[in-house]
């Protein structure tokens, strides 16, 4: 699974009720290895040691949010949301798959 901008704009329409326009998102891809994820609360996850997050951000009003979604590297299955508002985090969710 990809979490690019389009999922990006439903997430938050749907999770904040903010309307974002795809031309808007920014978007990367990172690898990484598990203690290199900078969110404490994601370390208490039991992820494989290698992970891949698909980030996107946006500014709305001044506010700079960023959303990542952290996928097992192999079948690419989401693992964890995370979202944050400047800087502060927002939401953590485990994905249903």
């Amino acid at each position: 699974m990809y979490f690019g901008p389009e999922n990006f704009c439903i997430f938050m329409k749907g999770e904040f009720g903010i309307d974002v326009r795809e031309e808007e998102v920014g978007e990367e891809t990172t690898y990484l290895l598990k203690e290199e994820l900078s969110i404490e609360e994601a370390w208490t996850y039991d992820f494989p040691y290698e992970v891949r997050v698909d980030y996107c951000n946006v500014t709305v009003e001044g506010q700079e949010w960023i959303i990542g979604v952290v996928h097992e590297m192999v079948e690419s299955i989401p693992l964890l949301l995370i979202a944050t508002k400047n800087g502060n985090l927002s939401v953590v969710k485990k994905p249903s798959i």
